[in-house]
């Protein structure tokens, strides 16, 4: 049996109902006009045959902008109510449905299904999508497409616009303006659907069926036999012969394929390996060459992504929205190198045609699973499930400095000063985006190994880069750092102790604020923060927590304490004579004032927080956050009450379980009686405080 390629029969060409939805939603502010614009331009000509909304939790005319002014988005709903009006109401059999976005929103496919099957039956649809930035909900669009498009598969579906925020408005313009007249050229389709004489291929993972879309290409097994011809009512079909043709379909095929992956999550290669086993059966049946010397470019490239897809050496479930986004228009769009999204998205990289670009490409999009996650299928290996933010760093690092390495080995005798500065700044701007972004702690003496050899490496890099080393001596030196199991000389687990910082000085500051928390300067003068809370909730202790406080810490100097009040979501420091001066929205900004007086930034920092946690706790929980990648600061709670104190513990219970995590915070509290209008109460809560500072006092003293 011959597996051959046919085209179904022309019909009548017809412009389809144009259903539009683009983003409104606030992140799409600048570009939204210009799209919009764009947009009218080009498909003013359907006059009043199409459909035009913006959506974000619901449907709303396409002008004016709601932006920020709406209720947020909601993809389900989007669709919903679309469904609901395109099924309640009379409109032509062909629709093309336009989808343009930047983002990720809410999004439930099982409430759309019914919809969907009822769509499918009433309307031949096309589903076409415009990713607007390197954040388009690429699942969401494979999804939908996936279930909605009932229409010829062989096309380009999906664009994209870039996002450059210093772009002027005319660039903006011009770019939808292009990508529109592209899209305007698929709403002309043919009309009708094509009966076949026995079962055919629509593509070669498409189902067996006796009909096919009208003017499409599809497949078939024959034997050449009179019986087995295959025919469209009378018309007997010819197998097609030419290069564009065959490669168009099996580009189509693929293209079907990776659709089909990505949006029901598949992890098996099957569809693949049937596209891979026809292929060399269509190509020999190439007679005459009719493609551009551009287009055979692709077909090649097309080639080398089946081959790694079917080798598994590329994942589409460990690749990101954006570049699972490039890579189904590099599927038809000659201006996207398929080679650079292998290269830089494969497990093993090749050598052949990689470029610093290519590698540093790579090297931020191995961090973006760090980074966000949410952009991701499968952010991580499923063997990597267990390991931890440091250790999964670590594997990063030395992944993309083994790939840099091998470039510099293939090139030696050139000037690699570029490309190494280029790895340092890329990687520890990554560093500060991953751990910024966490809750990470640095708790075990063998983090700060890791650190420490982290810092090493930098610094060799950096006197690399300043030709204090030569590459040659580099490529030995970095050897220690390839060959995770072997500790960099001077690196000593049993005392791993922040004693000097030239040993973490090439390390970003934000990491090194981490170290100098987790081991501390021994050297270094403590400084007490007492912050209060004095919402009203407070009203009844908070006075008593100052002064409690003031008693019991009288004998250290003025130097060495601070109190800070908190009302309001506002900091203000509280003087000697109870007076309260600036205030501060912001708890950094407070620091970086006290900092002229008190030089916090070069202390161990103790912040004593007193509060009950009713008044906005999670917002002042978020200044701690903050803060704590700017100074090194132990904090201590007081609480007051048993809600916020109970909540507290059971995090540090959770947290500190391990005997060999170190650094738990100290827990306080007073408790709070319902009663809390008589002397003896009012005695009660005045002992307490003072036994409470009184231990603190000692713990800061140690």
């Amino acid at each position: 049996m011959s597996l051959q390629v046919y085209q179904a029969p022309q019909s009548q060409s017809i412009n389809s109902y144009l259903v539009t939805l683009i983003d409104g939603t606030g992140s799409m502010s600048g570009e939204y006009e210009q799209a919009v614009k764009a947009y009218q331009q080009v498909f003013s000509y359907l006059g009043d045959q199409k459909l035009e909304y913006q959506f974000q939790s619901e449907l709303y005319p396409i002008l004016p902008f709601v932006g920020v002014n709406g209720c947020g988005g909601n993809i389900t709903s989007t669709f919903e109510d679309l469904f609901s009006i395109l099924l309640s109401e009379q409109y032509p059999k062909n629709i093309t449905i336009l989808f343009v976005s930047d983002g990720r929103e809410s999004f439930y496919i099982n409430q759309l299904l019914t919809q969907i099957e009822e769509m499918k039956k009433k309307f031949m649809i096309q589903f076409i999508s415009l990713a607007v930035g390197d954040r388009f909900p690429n699942e969401i669009s494979n999804i939908l497409r996936n279930k909605i498009h009932n229409h010829d598969p062989n096309f380009q579906s999906l664009f994209k616009v870039n996002r450059h925020y210093a772009n002027s408005q005319d660039i903006i313009y011009k770019e939808f303006h292009a990508c529109f007249l592209k899209i305007k050229e698929l709403i002309k389709v043919q009309d009708g659907i094509i009966q076949i004489n026995q079962p055919v291929q629509q593509t070669l993972v498409s189902p067996l069926s006796n009909q096919v879309i009208a003017g499409s290409l599809f497949c078939a097994k024959t034997d050449g036999q009179q019986d087995n011809e295959i025919c469209a009512g009378p018309t007997k079909l010819q197998p097609k012969t030419t290069d564009k043709d065959i490669n168009e379909f099996i580009v189509g095929s693929l293209s079907q394929a990776i659709n089909d992956q990505i949006a029901n999550k598949k992890r098996d290669n099957n569809s693949f390996k049937q596209i891979s086993d026809a292929t060399p059966q269509l190509l020999k049946q190439i007679k005459s060459i009719k493609s551009t010397q551009e287009e055979q470019k692709k077909n090649q490239e097309v080639y080398s992504l089946l081959d790694e897809l079917l080798s598994s050496n590329l994942q589409l479930q460990t690749m990101s929205e954006n570049q699972i986004t490039q890579l189904q228009r590099g599927l038809f769009d000659q201006q996207v190198s398929l080679n650079q999204i292998i290269n830089v998205n494969s497990r093993d990289i090749k050598k052949k045609g990689v470029t610093p670009e290519i590698l540093n490409e790579r090297l931020a999009e191995q961090y973006q699973k760090l980074i966000a996650p949410e952009t991701f299928q499968e952010p991580f290996n499923l063997k990597n499930q267990q390991l931890t933010l440091l250790d999964t760093t670590e594997l990063i690092i030395i992944e993309t400095l083994n790939n840099h390495i091998s470039y510099i080995q293939d090139n030696l005798n050139a000037d690699h000063t570029k490309l190494l500065t280029d790895f340092l700044t890329s990687t520890q701007e990554s560093l500060i985006k991953v751990f910024t972004a966490s809750d990470f702690k640095v708790e075990q003496d063998q983090q700060i190994v890791s650190f420490k050899q982290m810092n090493n490496l930098f610094q060799l890099i950096d006197q690399t880069i300043k030709k204090l080393i030569s590459i040659s001596n580099f490529l030995v030196l970095v050897k220690k750092y390839q060959q995770k199991s072997q500790v960099i000389d001077g690196v000593d687990a049993s005392n791993a102790l922040f004693s000097s910082n030239d040993d973490y000085k090439y390390l970003p500051k934000e990491l090194q604020i981490l170290l100098k928390e987790g081991i501390e300067l021994e050297e270094a003068e403590k400084c007490l923060i007492l912050i209060v809370d004095i919402n009203d909730s407070m009203r009844n202790e908070s006075q008593v927590a100052i002064d409690s406080f003031q008693t019991k810490f009288n004998d250290i100097p003025e130097q060495k304490k601070v109190i800070l009040v908190w009302q309001k979501n506002k900091f203000s420091q509280l003087q000697q004579q109870q007076q309260q001066q600036q205030q501060y929205d912001s708890l950094l900004d407070q620091f970086k004032q006290l900092d002229q007086q008190y030089d916090l930034s070069n202390k161990r920092n103790r912040i004593c927080l007193v509060t009950d946690g009713q008044t906005d706790y999670q917002l002042l929980h978020k200044q701690f956050k903050v803060l704590k990648f700017h100074y090194s600061f132990q904090i201590i709670y007081l609480t007051v009450g048993s809600q916020i104190h109970s909540k507290i513990g059971n995090e540090l219970k959770s947290k500190y379980q391990d005997r060999n995590i170190k650094g738990c915070p100290l827990l306080l509290n007073v408790p709070r009686s319902i009663i809390q209008s008589t002397q003896n109460t009012s005695q009660r809560i005045k002992d307490v405080f003072n036994k409470s500072f009184e231990d603190i006092y000692k713990h800061f003293k140690k």
